[in-house]
């Protein structure tokens, strides 16, 4: 028996049916994606994808991610996310689906022994969690990546929701560093899913930040080592490079284990959605060109109008307003990674990844780097969905 017929249940999972039984599944999140600092776009996101062993190699997964992709649309989303490991095979299923790989996501790891404490400097003191610090770790969290692409929203009642049950067996599992009487950084280790055990090393920007971030990985360290937990690996951002180098210089291990993944499945209204965005940085950079911008790939176009303002509209638009106009044809993907920031645009331009009419000078480089500017990005361990 080989028919079957692809349905939604309960608005968010997209199952594979053969004879009443479930043999393939995908469920479509709901999620709130960080994308620029105070940016925040609903996207997609790709979970719980599986396939019937007895019923591989017959086109199910993709015809639910299909009908995911059509669901996203259907939810009024301009664009799906997916997280994987990065040795998952499931990423050929992904690409194939349209979605496009951004950037790996790093843990870093090392066997943890006790280490004598340091003499800490005056003022700042290393301790467990207490209530009410869940308002604090978020602030430090938005502190420090809240510019960053790819996290999530974060809420004080999720942050404690997902760490509770770590901190009910062992309340040291989350320390907090003070300075002063003012938290300036976390760090831990809490049960992601069922089977992993996540660490964190969270710290807020400033002058004391390497010290505290170097006191909070010490006493984590000599907790893990007290419990004999030697399977908790740290998620960070290699892009947050004094947190990596730390971690690297106190021994830890550094694996790209995890990839994110985007779809962009409406160009020209994710640009829409962006229009403010888009404006800011204008604003910002004291950018006085006006003209159009054409962003083009084989199977999606949209124009960008600036004219004291920024306007979208799909397909090609030249001429529409006095001044001059740039056109960038590109794939898909190195449109993807242009638009979100992890693609430099001069980087794509010399590797022959996008092409730009007139020839790229100056002037249009100038427009479209400060339009589409290399940004950091880290998608943390407790945003995984």
């Amino acid at each position: 028996m080989t028919g079957y017929k692809v349905v939604v249940e309960e608005g968010r999972k997209v199952c594979a049916v053969i004879g009443g039984e479930v043999v393939g599944r995908v469920t479509v999140c709901d999620i709130e994606f960080q994308w620029a600092r105070d940016v925040y776009v609903w996207m997609g996101g790709i979970a719980g994808v599986g396939t019937d062993p007895k019923y591989r190699r017959m086109g199910i997964a993709k015809a639910c991610m299909d009908r995911a992709n059509k669901l996203i649309l259907e939810k009024g989303y301009n664009c799906g996310g997916v997280s994987t490991g990065s040795r998952n095979v499931a990423r050929r299923l992904y690409m194939r689906s349209g979605y496009v790989h951004l950037f790996y996501i790093d843990s870093y790891w090392k066997s943890p022994r006790r280490r004598p404490e340091r003499r800490r400097m005056d003022g700042l003191v290393v301790r467990p969690y207490m209530d009410g610090d869940e308002a604090e770790a978020v602030r430090i969290f938005r502190e420090t990546y809240g510019g960053y692409f790819g996290p999530k929203r974060k809420r004080r009642e999720e942050w404690l929701e997902l760490r509770a049950p770590t901190l009910k067996s062992d309340p040291e599992s989350m320390l907090f560093a003070e300075f002063n009487g003012k938290l300036v950084g976390y760090t831990g280790y809490f049960l992601k899913w069922s089977n992993l055990m996540a660490g964190e090393l969270i710290v807020a920007p400033g002058k004391l930040r390497v010290v505290a971030a170097e006191a909070l990985l010490r006493s984590l360290e000599n907790h893990l080592a007290s419990k004999g937990l030697k399977n908790v690996s740290i998620w960070a951002a290699s892009s947050d490079l004094e947190i990596s180098r730390l971690l690297v210089c106190n021994g830890y291990t550094k694996s790209e284990s995890r990839v994110f993944m985007l779809n962009i499945l409406r160009f020209p209204a994710l640009l829409k959605e962006l229009t403010s965005l888009l404006e800011s940085r204008i604003e910002a950079s004291n950018l006085e060109w006006q003209g159009t911008v054409t962003l083009e790939s084989p199977s999606q176009a949209a124009t960008l109008v600036i004219d004291g303002g920024v306007s979208v509209s799909e397909g090609q638009d030249e001429g529409s307003v006095r001044g001059s106009s740039i056109k960038v044809e590109a794939s898909r993907e190195a449109l993807t990674r242009m638009v979100s920031g992890v693609l430099p645009v001069w980087e794509a331009y010399v590797q022959g990844m996008l092409n730009v009419k007139p020839p790229l000078d100056r002037e249009s480089l100038e427009v479209l780097e400060t339009l589409f500017p290399a940004t950091l990005y880290f998608h943390p361990v407790d945003d995984w969905w």
